[in-house]
């Protein structure tokens, strides 16, 4: 088996580190600062690239927990989307109620991005999708059959009607 090294230099010196153990530095909660939170995203698909060029037959390294979420000072690493749409809309719904309020009455294209039922939150043609809706709270419902890039729309919309901006207030990300 073929015992790369990948190089990692910083401005005072040049180390060499097992691919094996260059993968698993990856596996801690993400930084808060959005530059350094880009530079680990890509070192870190850098290292999946180089692994599964140095280890075709092994199965490679994957983090159980993709997507993750920051809220101020904390941080929640999530395994799937759905996850953490509801762990996102559950954070609303303890500290900002009177925007899931706002934010039930509004719609993108057919869907609503919350609701009191899972039927409200489709299209009445439609109601075959409510097996979708998740329940994050006693009472509200939010859709989980939806991309990343469309969770994160729905986060921002979500998070403006509570008052954050995004990049300082708030985070989302997949690893």
């Amino acid at each position: 088996m073929n015992q790369a090294q990948p190089t990692v230099s910083s401005s005072e010196r040049v180390v060499s580190v097992p691919l094996d153990q260059f993968i698993e530095m990856f596996a801690v909660t993400p930084p808060t600062n959005p530059e350094a939170r880009f530079k680990r995203d890509r070192l870190v698909r850098q290292a999946s690239e180089a692994a599964r060029r140095v280890y075709p037959e092994r199965r490679l390294w994957v983090p159980r927990r993709r997507y993750w979420l920051g809220l101020h000072e904390e941080t929640w690493l999530k395994p799937t989307l759905s996850t953490l749409l509801s762990t996102a809309m559950r954070l609303l719904y303890d500290r900002f109620p009177n925007a899931l309020e706002r934010l039930a009455q509004t719609r993108k294209v057919a869907r609503c991005c919350v609701a009191r039922s899972p039927a409200g939150l489709y299209d009445l043609r439609r109601p075959d999708l409510a097996r979708f809706a998740r329940q994050f709270a006693p009472g509200w419902y939010v859709d989980t059959n939806l991309s990343y890039d469309n969770t994160r729309r729905l986060l921002l919309l979500a998070f403006k009607e509570a008052g954050l901006v995004f990049g300082q207030d708030w985070y989302v990300g997949r690893l």
